[in-house]
């Protein structure tokens, strides 16, 4: 199994931040996953 991700905000100021992560699978059980969140923060 493998996992990489990005965490990403615009610029300091700014309420919003952006996560991504991908995932790998490989053995018995192969495919992948992946995610996105938008975050908002007031």
């Amino acid at each position: 199994m493998a996992t990489i991700g990005l965490v990403a905000k615009p610029n300091a100021n700014s309420p919003w931040k952006f996560n991504i992560n991908l995932q790998g699978y490989s053995g018995k059980r192969q495919g992948g996953a992946g995610s996105v969140m938008i975050n908002y923060a007031f």
